[in-house]
């Protein structure tokens, strides 16, 4: 029999796992009540100091400059802005299609700022946000400006791009883990699967685990003397909370389980030590419960599709995560 266990060498990933699919919450920027073509700067609540936004449990950071007769300089604006025809600078608050994610609402960032988890989902994981370009970084790039060049070039052949990094942090430190984005990618040697985004399109931060906050990068191809040529802006929608995690006293080593054959077709023999199973839970690559079962040393997984799973074997006052693949 112990010819055939295989201790299975993993990191733990308790952070990659959410008691349910119904501790989410939402923000949608739709309790700010925006008339259509409408938005929020920051202008009118607190001018030369930064401030934020809430939406669901996340705080968007904003800042108004009061110099200069006033201006938008960073961070996030609210909106309903659906302008996708004027180019310039002076449309900075509307999304390359003109709406948000199937709504009204949704907000607007640009250069730098934070996104700052609140309430329930401080601590816990993000699940992800709706992505799309503004017009003004759409416009810029398909048909260059004034101080940014048309992606592609001439020929249509130059290897532009414009790529987001998201950055996870948690008690005031980043984390190693970061999520890249492309709002545009014409890399391609094919240039029949070159983009520039201009639909909503689902982010996934989960792999970011556990954060009180993220942060934006954005970088270009088309980079001047001043820095980065292409419009720094970005639309985001519907922004994903999870807002409960696994809470248990000790997390066990992977060493302390056994769980064979592995690969696996239809039936997995799982054997633990230190650990009384209570209850045994599979849950997918996107951290989403897909199987609970009661405690047992065998598990019918021949209904599952092929790919990783993880096992989260429940103790009483311990649990252990470890992963199997399904043939």
């Amino acid at each position: 029999m112990n010819s055939i266990l295989k201790k299975i060498k993993t990191t733990v990933i308790v952070v990659a796992i959410t008691a349910s699919a119904n501790s989410q919450t939402v923000s949608t920027f739709e309790n700010f009540n925006l008339l259509p073509d409408s938005f929020i700067d920051g202008r009118l609540i607190n001018p030369g100091n930064s401030i934020s936004f809430q939406s669901g449990n996340a705080s968007f950071s904003n800042f108004y400059d009061s110099s200069f007769g006033g201006f938008w300089g960073s961070g996030f604006a609210i909106s309903s802005m659906r302008d996708t025809v004027s180019s310039s600078f002076v449309n900075q608050f509307s999304s390359a299609n003109g709406s948000g994610h199937n709504s009204i609402s949704y907000t607007v960032f640009q250069r730098e700022g934070t996104v700052k988890l609140i309430s329930n989902a401080s601590g816990k994981q993000i699940k992800g946000f709706y992505i799309n370009n503004s017009t003004y970084s759409y416009l810029s790039m398909k048909n260059g400006d004034a101080f940014a060049k048309k992606f592609g070039g001439l020929s249509g052949n130059d290897p532009d791009w414009f790529l987001l990094t998201i950055k996870g942090w948690k008690s005031g430190a980043t984390l190693s883990d970061s999520v890249n984005f492309y709002l545009a990618d014409l890399r391609n040697a094919d240039n029949s699967k070159d983009y520039i985004l201009k639909n909503w399109t689902w982010v996934n931060l989960l792999n970011l685990g556990n954060v009180d906050s993220i942060s934006f990068v954005l970088s270009s191809s088309d980079n001047g003397t001043f820095g980065m040529n292409t419009p720094a802006y970005f639309c985001i929608d519907n922004f994903t909370t999870q807002d409960i995690g696994v809470a248990v006293k000790t997390v066990l080593n992977n060493s302390d389980v056994r769980i064979y054959p592995n690969p696996v077709s239809d039936f997995l023999s799982i054997e633990t030590e230190k650990i009384n199973p209570v209850s045994i839970e599979v849950y997918d690559v996107c951290g989403n419960k897909i199987m609970d079962v009661i405690s047992s040393n065998k598990i019918d997984v021949s209904m599952l599709k092929s790919g990783v799973y993880f096992l989260k074997i429940n103790g009483i006052e311990n649990l252990i995560i470890s992963k199997f693949i399904k043939e």
